[in-house]
């Protein structure tokens, strides 16, 4: 996926260990106001200045990642690797108290998923995918409608069309088509922001790598959301009705 802006420049002259710990630091503040992790690095009253003895130090990052990237490895693959974790610990000072604060202003629980996915697209610096608003927006959608998002829109136009269709049951009638780690960690986000917490079933997501020839097609009646569709999957349209095959 194309870059987008560098919010974290300034964290770590690694800039992949800068930007991925920003995502997941933004991430863990979600899960913080959802409650679905205890409150470690937000902010217990959003309306109180903290002092800057009161912010959390990375070490808080990296301890809490260290626990969650186990649990939920394809929301943070990046710290799955050694050693990633115990690198956050060496962020600069400063420019650590600017992304927390930053990010800790942004609003989070009760905001749309659609915003919250934006916000994390900027914070990794990753460009908004290229979608047809218009094409999703009109999509005939009803409750139980299932749809297939193939490759490599990460999740956007799925919650695009939830947004539209606020009557859909999205989060158990999608299934994402990725390509690429970046990509994979936004369609987790994605899915993650449907369910309303990180424990969404495995198959509704899955890479390009994991494809293989005899893997189910698009169930009927679902509607196929086509995205620059990867060369490995192309023979595949021509199994689909074609009515349901929406170019995005």
């Amino acid at each position: 996926m194309e870059s987008g802006p560098d919010l974290t420049g300034a964290l770590s002259p690694d800039r992949e260990l800068a930007r991925h710990a920003a995502f997941a630091l933004y991430t863990l503040l979600w899960l913080e106001a959802t409650t679905a992790l205890p409150q470690r690095l937000g902010a217990a009253d959003q309306r109180r200045r903290p002092a800057v003895a009161d912010l959390p130090g990375p070490e808080v990052l990296a301890a809490t990642l260290r626990e969650v990237a186990a649990r939920w490895p394809r929301l943070f693959p990046y710290f799955t690797a050694p050693g990633a974790c115990d690198a956050v610990t060496g962020f600069a000072p400063e420019a650590w108290r600017q992304l927390l604060g930053w990010l800790r202003a942004q609003p989070l629980a009760g905001t749309e998923p659609q915003a919250l996915y934006e916000i994390g697209l900027m914070v990794l610096g990753v460009a908004f995918p290229a979608v047809d608003i218009a094409t999703i927006r009109d999509l005939p959608v009803g409750r139980r409608t299932r749809v297939v998002e193939w490759p490599n829109a990460a999740g956007y136009p799925t919650l695009l069309l939830a947004t539209f269709h606020p009557g859909w049951f999205a989060a158990d009638r999608v299934r994402l088509y990725v390509q690429g780690d970046e990509a994979t960690v936004l369609a987790a986000w994605a899915l993650t922001l449907l369910h309303g917490d990180p424990d969404w079933p495995a198959a509704a997501l899955t890479t390009v790598a994991e494809v293989a020839a005899k893997t189910p097609d698009p169930q009927p009646g679902a509607w196929l959301l086509h995205y620059r569709l990867h060369d490995r999957l192309d023979g595949r349209l021509a199994r689909l009705p074609a009515d349901r095959v929406v170019d995005i």
